[in-house]
């Protein structure tokens, strides 16, 4: 298996090399750990501690019954969504590079890897204890996305799928930081650094502006109940602004739902035989829709400025 990518130094992003135990630049000196299953934690200095790793029995729990809904969850959506999404941007295997940051479970970079993509993956959370049984460990990495470890413009697509609003906020919780805008716009910057001109980045979230929140509510029992005009969570026209403060991006567009969701968990309920006439109706709503403000969850497909296009802007 050929790499058309390699890891590089985060901090000066210069070459590296491995041994059994660390990874070390060879032109600034750092050194990073290597942990047993042999992926390098590029990112010692940061934590992101989830929640589920709060006491053994609620870790003990997440892993035996979530964890492989989780993976479920990943490989389903690579399958239905992510791999036919390539496909119709016209990128095929054995000469595309996709990187997914954020990959949780990374099931789905051996997905990547096994359908003939050069697939990378980085996360910063405790799901990188469970890589013990991927595949691609050679490409997998302990890593911020705010300081990712890959040299410029090396990924024809990077998808970063329900992160970017963990992204400037204190630990596993819906708090933001003082400086949550800046450190989203590093992330924004990040994720376009390593796309090649021309590339795609697709990036996905719950909508702010619907006061119900189902998916992040560790502390708040089955639903957490939030303001519209809270910082934590995004929705497209945030996206769209953060995208347009970088001045690298031609254009972000918001997607239909249509295979996005697995419903690991309302397929074992009576709503089962309804989830195929959902699926349907996410994919056939007017396209405004998927962008509205009033819409529960958003897709975005960013694509970044041609070098063309950025080097007529700069002369201008």
């Amino acid at each position: 298996m050929i790499n058309r990518v390699s890891f590089v130094c985060p901090a000066c992003l210069g070459q590296v090399e491995q041994t059994a135990t660390e990874t070390e630049c060879l032109y600034c000196g750092s050194r990073f750990r290597r942990n047993a299953s042999g992926c390098t934690d590029f990112a010692p200095e940061a934590s992101f501690d989830d929640h589920w790793t709060r006491n053994p029995e609620v870790r003990k729990a997440w892993l035996a019954i979530e964890a492989p809904r989780e993976e479920e969850y990943e490989l389903g959506l690579a399958k239905r969504y992510v791999l036919p999404l390539l496909e119709k941007l016209g990128y095929r295997p054995g000469s595309t590079t996709v990187l997914s940051a954020g990959c949780g479970m990374a099931s789905e970079v051996d997905l990547l890897n096994g359908g003939g993509y050069e697939g990378w993956g980085i996360d910063i959370g405790n799901r990188v204890d469970c890589w013990e049984r991927r595949t691609s460990l050679n490409r997998l990495a302990r890593a911020d996305i705010r300081k990712m470890p890959f040299p410029d413009e090396c990924f024809d697509f990077v998808l970063s799928l329900n992160t970017i609003e963990h992204i400037g906020v204190v630990g596993d919780t819906d708090q933001v930081t003082p400086d949550y805008a800046e450190e989203r716009r590093r992330a924004m910057h990040s994720l376009l650094r390593v796309t090649k001109p021309g590339g795609h980045v697709l990036l996905s979230g719950l909508t702010r502006n619907i006061p119900f929140d189902f998916g992040h509510v560790q502390d708040h029992g089955f639903v957490r109940i939030h303001s519209p005009w809270e910082p934590f969570l995004l929705n497209f026209s945030d996206i769209r602004k953060l995208c347009a403060e970088t001045g690298k991006v031609e254009w972000a567009k918001p997607l239909p739902l249509r295979g996005f969701f697995s419903w690991t968990r309302l397929r074992h309920s009576p709503a089962r035989p309804l989830l195929p006439v959902v699926d349907w109706l996410f994919g056939e709503l007017p396209h405004f829709v998927y962008g509205w403000w009033a819409c529960p969850f958003w897709i975005a497909l960013v694509r970044k400025r041609p070098a063309e296009a950025v080097q007529s802007t700069a002369a201008a």
